[in-house]
């Protein structure tokens, strides 16, 4: 096996392997170029962004409906539907329905706080993106459920507390963003009145 190549034809494959090393790298050397600092002096005009007084965000987070997917991204969204992801309900006590604080007006339940809301936010935007009938089912149940046990101050969610009179209110923030992607899929107007209120 050692001697299947010549000396000579080793010294042309490594001459040949150099070159193709030396040739790759001025390319990229010449295309390459460094940004010490991304310019954020102009104003996007097509997505919400930070408005004055606060300074322009450096890059622009992009709709869940801006996203098509195709080809591998699409497969991988695929396979976490049909995989954990997708059937999590199935055996997460954390998303049961029943007993749920996200699901109770007075927003007390034996399970509810921050688990739920991690798991739709990536949920949701796989259904919206997907356009999954049984995922935006699922999805759509959560939604509802949040904005319908708004409490009369304005309040929502789990009612959980740190110690006695301090409350928690993490579980609410990742339900924030889970609500934000469901405006973007369906310009639902109850999501901004739940978040002004």
């Amino acid at each position: 096996m050692k001697n299947i190549l010549s000396r000579g034809s080793k010294a042309i494959a490594l001459s040949c392997l150099v070159l193709l090393i030396t040739v790759s790298s001025k390319t990229f050397a010449q295309s390459a170029t460094a940004v010490k600092q991304v310019d954020n002096g102009g104003r996007n005009s097509y997505y919400v962004s930070n408005k004055a007084p606060l300074k322009p965000q450096y890059f622009i987070k992009l709709p869940v409906t801006a996203i098509q997917p195709g080809g591998w991204l699409k497969k991988q969204l695929e396979l976490q539907r049909d995989g954990l992801t997708g059937n999590l309900g199935e055996i997460s006590v954390w998303l049961s329905k029943t007993d749920n604080a996200w699901v109770n007006k007075s927003g007390k339940g034996k399970y509810g706080w921050e688990e739920l809301p991690y798991w739709l936010k990536g949920y949701g935007d796989m259904a919206y993106m997907l356009k999954d009938p049984k995922m935006l089912k699922e999805t759509k149940f959560w939604i509802e459920s949040v904005i319908k046990n708004q409490r009369a101050n304005g309040d929502f969610g789990p009612l959980n507390e740190t110690k006695p009179g301090r409350r928690d209110l993490w579980g609410n923030m990742p339900m924030l963003w889970c609500l934000q992607s469901y405006y973007e899929y369906s310009k639902d107007a109850r999501v901004l009145k739940l978040m002004t209120a």
